[in-house]
């Protein structure tokens, strides 16, 4: 019986062939490789990844754009693009096992007007496999990203910025780093918000302040944010939060240490709110 991992490198034996000795077949490629994809990706995206243009080059090289689906996630599907990926090195090196790397640029939510997600991954296939992830979120809307927790998010708004960097391989070790910020002019925060927020500050008036916030049950109005977040010990996050909220002369300084209840739980990363335990940074 042939097993999920041969079935691909046998899909993609068969994509790399056609590529190279039927240049004019564009179409089947694509087809090609929106099916490999769907394979590979299905615990991700349920089948629903569509492409507009895949194709090899004759450096062999693989060039697709027009990639959009609907990524599963715990509330509802959440439909998102991919304007480009390209792979910097051919890709017949994947069936020899070794790394490639690509280039890409557009991800974000279909229904956003701003740039999205751009960067670069490493791929090394096989039981010795690694990847790795340089994202630079060149602008991102936090109403864009509501659905990972509407209990909390809904409202919400600001532009974000940032980096994000990934690493995994076969041993089970994990790196995980991330640095967001919304500056000036800041945006709104459901007043929710701040009921996670308060059990972890330290100062008591801080705590009034946001206890009085999250009773409101308004949207909140704020000038600056940034989060910084760092993985350690492949089962714990360290994390640094700051929120300036002039309309209530607050500003929130806040560390934590959030433990992840399974190893390599970065990888679901937009998930965080509903399967981390935080613990208080003593």
């Amino acid at each position: 019986m042939i097993s999920h991992r041969k079935l691909i490198l046998l899909s993609l034996t068969l994509l790399l062939f056609c590529g190279f000795t039927l240049p004019s077949f564009h179409e089947l490629e694509r087809r090609g490789f929106e099916s490999l994809l769907n394979t590979t990706l299905r615990d991700y995206f349920a089948g629903t990844l569509k492409v507009d243009e895949a194709r090899i080059g004759r450096d062999l090289r693989l060039h697709l754009s027009g990639l959009r689906g609907e990524m599963v996630t715990r509330e509802r599907p959440v439909a998102i693009e991919l304007a480009r990926i390209d792979s910097i090195e051919p890709l017949p090196r994947i069936l020899l096992l070794k790394p490639v790397h690509f280039d890409f640029a557009g991800l974000r939510p279909i229904s956003s007007p701003l740039q999205g997600v751009s960067g670069k991954a490493r791929v090394k296939p096989g039981w010795k496999w690694a990847f790795e992830l340089a994202a630079d979120i060149e602008s991102l809307g936090l109403e864009d990203i509501i659905w990972v927790n509407p209990d909390s998010l809904a409202g919400s708004t600001g532009r974000m910025t940032g980096v994000l960097e990934i690493k995994a391989d076969y041993t089970g070790h994990s790196e995980f780093t991330m640095d967001l910020a919304v500056p000036d002019p800041g945006g709104n925060l459901q007043a929710r918000f701040f009921e996670v927020v308060t059990p972890y500050l330290p100062k008591k008036s801080s705590k009034k302040k946001t206890t009085a916030l999250a009773e409101t049950h308004e949207v909140i109005g704020y000038k600056q944010a940034s989060l910084s977040a760092k993985l350690e010990n492949d089962d714990q996050v360290k994390m640094l939060l700051r929120i300036l909220i002039p309309d209530y002369n607050l500003n929130l300084n806040l560390n934590l240490l959030v433990k992840v209840d399974e190893k390599n739980a970065f990888l679901k990363l937009f998930e965080l709110m509903g399967i981390l335990q935080e613990q208080k940074t003593r």
